[in-house]
């Protein structure tokens, strides 16, 4: 993992959460999208920019560990690199199915439905 907080079964769990909230449509698995979905989910304030643009936050939106990880360009760019070769892995092994109309939209499978963790 590039990252230094979230473990391989966190990263998996976050775009499977994800995945799951826009269920039965399908969702768009680009990282920045996949973020700011867990964030909103985990009642944070905060917004993720794209990458490559800075990061504007007011003190009291801070909240959470993962809020004061995601506010570093360095940390925030290593998690979006992992979710990218996260969501990749999900497609190889049938966990996420092709929505088709570009290459970061996606369907859950049944085995993304069945699996909530990576760890059996």
């Amino acid at each position: 993992m590039k990252n230094k907080l979230l473990s391989y079964d966190e990263v998996y769990r976050m775009v499977r959460q994800h995945c799951l909230l826009r269920f039965p449509q399908q969702a768009d698995c680009h990282p920045q999208i996949t973020v700011n979905a867990y964030l909103k989910n985990a009642g944070s304030s905060l917004h993720a920019p794209a990458p490559g643009l800075n990061f504007s936050h007011r003190t009291d939106d801070v909240i959470s560990e993962f809020d004061r990880f995601i506010i570093c360009d360095q940390d925030r760019e290593a998690l979006f690199a992992d979710i990218a070769d996260m969501v990749r892995w999900m497609a190889e092994n049938d966990y996420l199915q092709s929505g088709g109309e570009r290459e970061s939209v996606y369907y859950p499978s049944d085995k993304l439905l069945r699996s909530p963790t990576l760890v059996f």
